[in-house]
């Protein structure tokens, strides 16, 4: 948490990340956690975006949504050119998050995780300013 803290108060920030909550309808005030969002800023006007979300969150919508929300931001709040993710290969349902948000899959990074005693790839996904289909007004 510190950490959190210690990069939401830099100056200039480059690493912005979110808690991923659900309201609940009848009491708008209290939100249930579900998960978290980053978009770590990098040079050039680019930055890197993630999400994890609790298992029982999978499969109702909500990276699709942190993915457009995290977009929003980037590119027409903070002008951003340049927007990347990586996603192990084997999930599938990031790679068509990823793929129906517009982004394009640049390439396979061999060997980018050490986990737990074991190497994993990565795929590489991007999607620049001029590729990016803003909400029509009115949605978002």
């Amino acid at each position: 948490m510190e950490l959190y803290v210690e990069q939401a108060e830099a100056e200039p920030r480059t690493v912005y990340r979110l808690a991923v909550t659900v309201l609940a309808a009848d009491e708008p005030e209290y939100a249930t956690p579900i998960g978290t969002a980053v978009l770590d800023l990098g040079d050039h006007r680019s930055a890197t975006l993630g999400y994890a979300l609790r298992r029982d969150a999978w499969g109702n919508g909500y990276a699709t949504e942190i993915t457009a929300l995290l977009c929003e931001f980037g590119f027409r709040t903070l002008g951003l050119h340049r927007l990347a993710a990586r996603v192990d290969p084997e999930n599938t349902a990031s790679v068509r998050v990823l793929t129906k948000a517009g982004f394009q899959r640049e390439g396979r990074i061999r060997h980018d995780l050490w986990l737990r005693g074991t190497w994993y790839d990565s795929l590489l996904f991007s999607l620049l300013e001029d590729e990016w289909v803003a909400p029509a007004a009115g949605r978002g």
